[in-house]
């Protein structure tokens, strides 16, 4: 069996994906396939620095959203993910071109 592990980035961008939206502690959780330990991990630091901010839930309790900052980390992200995605088909391309030249 290969397990596949997310990196501490990787983790951290799930949380602030399904938060996007607005959503309440489990569901984040459960969105981003976090147990309790590593939520407790993650979840208090992005709070902390402002990524994602608490609203009064009119059900009551309270929901978790993105604040403008969490919005601009996750657009930056995803935005250079692409491009280094774009970067590394880009040089399998031409890897495979100069094998088939040989």
């Amino acid at each position: 069996m290969v397990r596949s592990y997310r990196s501490r980035h990787e983790i951290i961008v799930d949380i602030l994906r399904v938060a996007f939206r607005g959503a309440k502690k489990t569901h984040i959780m459960q969105g981003a396939n976090l147990n309790p330990s590593m939520f407790r991990k993650y979840f208090p630091m992005l709070l902390q620095n402002g990524l994602i901010v608490e609203k009064n839930d009119p059900d009551g309790g309270f929901l978790y959203g993105l604040s403008s900052e969490g919005k601009e980390f996750l657009k930056t992200y995803r935005s250079l993910r692409s491009k280094l995605e774009g970067d590394i088909k880009e040089e399998v391309t031409y890897a495979r071109a100069l094998w088939r030249e040989r």
